[in-house]
């Protein structure tokens, strides 16, 4: 069977009570609202049929607020639009106010709206794709929401079927930003978590890049927890949101630098601990270039020649930085002088002992 982890959320209340859950793929919590989504046992268009209708639900329920807002000044606009002829310039003003009013409260309603549809279609544009969810246009009311190509013209009338075989068609990414996003609205001016394993799946890297920030916009309330191996996932982010869960340890360790101002490169070096950001070629005659350059005094004639082939190979890509850091041959040559360590054992000396090193290398050069 899968993996899985078995996660406490604990509530705390203003009279100092609190009341804790363990979630885990078979339960979510009921005193907490909390929503999981597990990416790798979902069936996308199934779980896009059930948000499907409970987004039917949301927006009726957005129409009939926006109804009950603007009773009193659609009454008032109907009385001066059945005399409009004979009105006078004070109910024409008054008329053209309560119409502003009306636009600046409906404006505010289907404001949430408006900024999902702005939200996934900068997905989408990728793909040639927008959301739609006018009425007007859909003009069939068992459907609240469509999907179409950009250069597609609107039609008269769509139909269940038509729609619901081009969701079905949409790619897995496209199905899972939709899955996400449409949980996210649902539950919009709700404080409530959202969990997610490896939201990553299927998403292009771009899209990996801004969900995050994406689901925030649409819900500012929301609180993310998500599992995840992907650099992408972690950037931009503060001290006290990554927690990093290291392989046989039960607690969260918290205590980071966050991202802020962290790259890719720097991301997957610090918190996933990547040996190396070059592929093992690379690695290998850079390794060689460098026993060859600390020991350039005595190299034969041929060393000397396999010197300058790798100098010039690596010269010439993403390598130049390391055969012109005088510095870095410096701090190698210290270390072999100073401490008896070559080239084979410093790259086994650990973090502590690096670090202690660096430092003697600087008083070293200052004295």
């Amino acid at each position: 069977s899968n993996p899985s982890v078995d996660l406490m959320l604990t509530k705390y209340y203003e009279d100092s009570e609190k009341k804790s859950i363990v979630l885990n793929r078979s339960k979510n919590a009921k005193d907490i609202n909390s929503i999981f989504i597990n990416f790798n046992e979902l069936n996308a268009d199934e779980e896009i049929d059930k948000l499907l209708n409970l987004f039917n639900f949301y927006i009726n329920g957005i129409k009939t607020n926006y109804l009950k807002k603007t009773e009193t000044i659609r009454n008032k606009i109907l009385d001066i639009e059945k005399n409009i002829s004979t009105a006078s310039i004070e109910k024409l003003q008054e008329f053209q106010k309560l119409r502003v009013e009306e636009d600046q409260i409906k404006d505010k309603t289907y404001s949430v709206l408006h900024k999902f549809k702005k939200i996934i279609d900068l997905f989408y544009k990728g793909t040639n794709k927008e959301v739609i969810f006018d009425e007007l246009i859909i003009n069939n009311p068992k459907i609240s929401l469509i999907i179409k190509f950009l250069d597609d013209p609107i039609k008269s009338n769509y139909f269940d079927d038509e729609e619901k075989k081009f969701i079905e068609n949409l790619s897995s990414g496209e199905k899972q930003i939709l899955i996400i996003l449409l949980t996210v609205l649902i539950e919009s001016n709700k404080p409530f978590i959202l969990l997610m394993d490896e939201p990553e799946i299927s998403l292009h890297v771009e899209w990996q890049s801004i969900l995050i920030e994406s689901i925030r916009a649409l819900n500012s309330t929301i609180q993310i927890i998500i599992a995840t191996h992907n650099p992408l996932m972690l950037l931009n982010r503060k001290s006290n949101e990554i927690g990093i869960l290291n392989f046989g340890e039960e607690n969260i360790f918290t205590e980071t630098i966050g991202t802020k101002y962290l790259d890719i490169s720097s991301i997957l070096l610090n918190y996933f601990k990547l040996s190396s950001l070059i592929g093992s070629d690379m690695q290998k005659d850079i390794n060689k270039f460098t026993k060859l350059k600390l020991n350039e005094k005595n190299l034969s004639v041929a060393e000397k020649d396999e010197l300058e082939n790798l100098k010039i190979l690596l010269e010439n890509n993403y390598a130049g930085d390391i055969i012109y850091n005088t510095k870095y041959f410096m701090f190698l040559n210290f270390l072999k002088d100073n401490k008896n360590i070559d080239f084979d054992k410093y790259e086994q000396t650990s973090e502590e002992e690096m670090a202690e090193f660096l430092k003697e290398f600087g008083d070293f050069f200052n004295d």
